[in-house]
């Protein structure tokens, strides 16, 4: 992970810049997902959430592709929500600067073993908001100190999570 240090380092005094170059508005509170899009990884379950949460400037980001994408876009769609991006697979090497516009990592996974993306988002200073049946998430995360858990599957504890987590001060975020 000491490269991911050095990107991070690198990346994050540029966040707003990235953004604007994402097509994201500055100052958005941005919410990522970093995976592919399949059943056991829960995506539905976030962007649900993500519909019913009651936030300003919210921006949702899948990372990721997979056979949920189609669903995924036309639940979009259909619900007429203009702050979610789809921005497909990508490299390794090219994701921490997804990491870098982000305000929280969501791992809403109904199976997740290790759910390695929480160890990178947590050298980009990234509160990690993740469902109870996700590995190292349960030794990661504390609630209330770098994130929150959440029951899986449970759309409006999810949402209740993500907005707690930004209704704190930007400081005691992590």
């Amino acid at each position: 992970y000491q490269e991911l240090f050095k990107r991070a380092t690198e990346f994050l005094p540029r966040k707003e810049q990235f953004k604007l170059e994402f097509g994201i508005p500055k100052n958005s509170n941005v919410i990522l997902y970093c995976g592919r899009l399949s059943k056991e990884k829960s995506p539905s379950v976030l962007l649900e959430a993500f519909h019913r949460l009651e936030l300003e400037k919210k921006v949702l980001v899948f990372l990721g592709d997979g056979l949920l994408r189609k669903p995924l876009e036309e639940y979009v769609a259909k619900n007429r929500l203009d702050s979610v991006f789809f921005l497909g697979f990508k490299n390794r090497e090219d994701i921490p600067i997804y990491y870098s516009i982000s305000d929280v990592l969501v791992v809403p996974s109904a199976h997740e073993a290790t759910g390695a993306v929480i160890n990178e988002a947590m050298c980009f200073d990234l509160p990690i908001v993740v469902s109870d049946q996700v590995g190292f998430g349960m030794d990661l995360v504390q609630a209330g100190y770098n994130g929150f858990c959440f029951p899986v599957g449970d759309r409006d504890a999810l949402a209740g999570s993500i907005k707690t987590l930004f209704s704190m001060p930007v400081e005691k975020r992590l």
